[in-house]
């Protein structure tokens, strides 16, 4: 069978060559497509900081910063808590030195969501608990630093190991210029800082959280917060999404109809031969076999054509919405296979309703 498809596809160069175009526009436009939802999801969690419906934002107003300090352990109990108003602090390692704003961070049970990391790893649960001074730096910082995960960096005179760097590779975020390092190690010795007004981002765990502060008692004094939900409009994620979705289904819909006909006009080209095949014996699902074999193969050359062009553009124009994953591959392949189907359906069907007697009386083969 592979040799007669590759002898078929050699005398018709230029139907092969249409219907590969076909699915290489297509799939072109669905895995950029991708690439564009999935930038606006990522976008959308990370101006949210994960999950908005789970989060709060807590105001402390205390005298003690003990007490504050107290209250953080407490709270880090119901989620991730993330000290937001932190004043700037000197930072440097051996080569460059400048004023950093750290992120001090306390929480029991990891969450489902963290900042985006380039390299190395996010803080962990055994980091909260540990005498280790870590840190995870923005990319900005770590390029003004000229730090790299697994080196040393010195803040407030305390030496910190370089975990990770966070932010998103092919555009700013708002982590860049930021350092997150654990609560429990910052504030030893000094809770200063939290004897001011500081503001607080519960990432999770707010029903405990509200539920622990109707009988917090003289605990809670000092101690307001409000919920996030719904402060940002997600209409553009939506936009992008749906727009995708129908520029896509439309495509598509566009190269089944065109393609189908590319087919069906191969088919009756090659009437005579499907006729000798059913003269000789040939079984009609034979034949049906062969044709969507044909259209699978034609679609799978122009997926993978799509994504060659896609990678190879992304790495001339990484700035550009075009790095692939592995849901772009998926998703062009189930999508490929699907309508490759589809627009075989009719030539294969045309193809076994030929009658060989019929065939064979038209003329010689």
């Amino acid at each position: 069978m592979k040799r007669y498809v590759l002898t078929q596809w050699k005398a018709h160069k230029a139907t092969v060559a249409l219907i590969i175009f076909g699915f290489f526009i297509a799939d072109l436009i669905l895995s950029v497509g991708v690439t564009v939802s999935r930038r606006q999801f990522e976008y959308y969690h990370d101006g949210m900081i994960g999950n908005p419906d789970e989060q709060l934002v807590i105001n402390f107003r205390m005298a003690d910063g003990e007490k504050a300090r107290s209250v953080l352990k407490t709270v880090s109990g119901f989620g991730e808590v993330q000290v937001l108003n932190s004043d700037a602090v000197p930072a440097g390692t051996g080569d460059a030195e400048k004023m950093i704003t750290p992120v001090p961070v306390w929480f029991e049970q990891e969450e489902d969501w963290h900042i985006p990391i380039i390299k190395g790893r996010y803080l962990s649960a055994a980091d909260m608990d540990g005498r280790d001074r870590v840190a995870v730096l923005g990319k900005e910082a770590a390029r003004e630093l000229h730090a790299d995960t697994g080196q040393m960096i010195r803040v407030r005179g305390e030496e910190y190991l370089v975990i990770g760097i966070a932010g998103r590779s092919y555009r700013e975020t708002q982590w860049d210029d930021v350092m997150y390092v654990p609560c429990g190690v910052f504030y030893e010795g000094d809770c200063a800082p939290l004897s001011s007004d500081v503001s607080v981002l519960l990432k999770s765990g707010k029903e405990m959280f509200s539920e622990w502060y109707g009988t917090a008692g003289d605990m809670r004094e000092g101690i307001q917060y409000e919920e996030i939900s719904g402060q940002m409009d997600a209409s553009g994620l939506r936009n992008a999404v749906s727009l995708t979705v129908i520029l896509s289904v439309c495509v598509f819909a566009v190269a089944i109809v065109n393609i189908s006909n590319l087919m069906l006009y191969w088919v009756l080209e090659r009437r005579n031969t499907y006729g000798i095949i059913k003269a000789l014996g040939g079984y009609n699902g034979y034949i049906f076999k062969l044709i969507l074999c044909e259209v699978l193969a034609l679609t799978a050359a122009g997926s993978l054509l799509a994504l060659a062009v896609q990678q190879a553009v992304h790495l001339l124009a990484d700035s550009l919405p075009l790095e692939l994953e592995l849901v772009n591959v998926g998703v062009s392949a189930a999508v490929a296979v699907l309508t490759g189907f589809i627009a075989a359906l009719i030539p294969a069907v045309r193809a076994v309703r030929l009658q060989p007697v019929e065939v064979l009386n038209e003329g010689d083969v």
